[in-house]
């Protein structure tokens, strides 16, 4: 019998978009003949790993402390300073996390080590130098391709999260960055840019517009302001999905306001019937709204607030029309048009590719 080819991967436990990554890339390995050892998710004291993520992995499932954000007390804009004060802090932690992750890789012998944008992969590559290859998979790596515009202005936080990128691709042999669009591959820096990485559950929804909204908040702070938003408009069915502590899986708020803890099958049968999805972050979020032809407009946290509460309304250029960062009340979204000429491109070979090379 022939033995199978390991696979580790080590994931951001950062919201919803690289752990339902993940979740998609275990499944394209496994039907590829690959078996996944272990998923090794970095986590942090301010979040805990949703249920959805681990009933979807049947690998062995290891947390463990990774270098991470610190926000405002309101929890919603991300404090540089303290944040670099904290890690630093955690340093003897992190060094113990890496010791662990050096036992997984020795007791599993894997092929590869495959990243979804974990910073301690990275130091793990500086300080542990291993002997096995690192793959690494996020959109972000689109920000090191020399053909992707970045938006004008706010040079320190592009530099800082192009160099926070480039730390989790240390030592890494290939790059695969996902994108909504082709775009050509950089021999030089080892990028290839792949479509998103879609589940099959995405496959399995039947787009029926029922004209609610849907919200995804990477940080719950946000959510008073949604809420003042919704006591204005409160005609709009509007559904919030955000990380929670609470022990109720949802709350309502009035008669249309719903906050609900992070569900993945709850979230993708509410966009199948969703006008609209406005969402602080998520790329994977944004990628199964445009694959379903919903409306999508997607803001940073610090111009959520604005999203509520301009009056004049600004798209950002967009290579389909329909999605793009939009400036405007949350109400215009019901001016949304997607559109109806995207497809996304299936996904080939390309982790075996880049893994048997």
């Amino acid at each position: 019998m022939k033995l199978k080819k390991k696979i580790v991967l080590t994931v951001q436990g950062e919201g919803r978009g690289h752990l339902t990554q993940a979740i998609s890339l275990c499944s394209i390995l496994e039907n590829g003949g690959y078996e996944i050892a272990a998923v090794m998710v970095g986590s942090s004291s301010r979040r805990e790993l949703p249920a959805f993520f681990r009933a979807a992995i049947s690998a062995p499932l290891i947390t463990f402390q990774s270098p991470n954000f610190v926000t405002d007390r309101k929890n919603k804009s991300i404090r540089i300073r303290k944040s670099l004060l904290r890690n630093f802090m955690l340093l003897p932690t992190f060094f113990k996390s890496m010791r662990r992750m050096e036992q997984v890789i020795e007791e599993h012998n894997p092929v590869a080590i495959i990243n979804l944008y974990d910073p301690l992969t990275g130091l793990f590559s500086f300080f542990k130098r291993p002997s096995v290859p690192v793959i690494c998979v996020a959109h972000q790596y689109l920000l090191l391709h020399p053909d992707f515009d970045m938006p004008a202005g706010h040079r320190l936080d592009k530099f800082l999260l192009r160099a926070f990128t480039r730390l989790t691709s240390y030592g890494a042999i290939r790059k695969l960055a996902i994108s909504f669009y082709p775009m050509s591959r950089m021999r030089c820096t080892g990028i290839t840019v792949v479509p998103p990485l879609l589940r099959k559950e995405v496959f399995e929804q039947i787009p029926q517009q029922k004209g609610h909204f849907l919200i995804y908040l990477l940080n719950k702070g946000y959510r008073e302001d949604v809420i003042r938003w919704h006591e204005q408009n409160q005609e709009t069915e509007t559904h919030v999905f955000c990380d929670s502590s609470e022990k109720y899986e949802t709350v309502q708020y009035g008669e249309r306001l719903f906050f609900h803890r992070l569900n993945d099958r709850k979230f993708l049968g509410l966009m199948a019937g969703a006008k609209g999805l406005i969402s602080t972050a998520g790329f994977e979020s944004i990628c199964e709204a445009m694959y379903m032809q919903a409306g999508v407009r997607h803001t940073s946290g610090r111009s959520f607030r604005t999203i509520l509460q301009c009056t004049r309304c600004r798209e950002s250029r967009s290579r389909h029309p329909g999605f793009g960062i939009q400036h405007c009340p949350l109400c215009r979204l019901c001016q949304i048009q997607p559109s109806r000429s995207f497809r996304f491109p299936k996904m080939g070979g390309q982790f075996g590719c880049c893994i048997s090379r």
